[in-house]
């Protein structure tokens, strides 16, 4: 049976994501990649919420994730 987090990892896939980005913070800034989704565990600490993170691609020229079009 598949996690939560598999399911999210393969929605994110089938998008064309390479991560994710909280968009509540700045869009270049705290950013994930699909194999390490929410490391700083955000949603236990009273930090950001994991709902507020939008579908990302990974610049690889600045090495940072960017919100996605139409996010």
């Amino acid at each position: 049976m598949k996690t939560a987090k598999d399911l999210l990892i393969s929605g994110l896939k089938a998008m064309g994501a390479d991560g994710l980005v909280n968009g509540e913070i700045d869009s270049d800034g705290c950013g994930c990649g699909i194999d390490d989704l929410a490391p700083c565990c955000c949603c236990l600490d009273g930090g950001m919420n994991l709902d507020d993170c939008k579908a990302a691609k990974l610049n690889k020229e600045d090495g940072l994730y960017h919100l996605m079009e139409g996010q």
